[in-house]
């Protein structure tokens, strides 16, 4: 997993959307900057 994404490992992002984290399934991008992922939704947002 990236060591700038602060997701859980039993986070699995669905979503797909750009701000995806690498613990997202394969095909999600990541962000440069890092990401975080809320709580085990599927929802990841770009670090600031």
């Amino acid at each position: 997993m990236d060591p700038s994404c602060s997701c859980a490992a039993k986070c699995r992002c669905t979503s797909c959307k750009k701000s995806c984290c690498s613990c997202c399934p394969v095909g999600c991008a990541k962000c440069p900057q890092g990401c975080i992922c809320k709580d085990a939704s599927d929802e990841c947002s770009c670090c600031a």
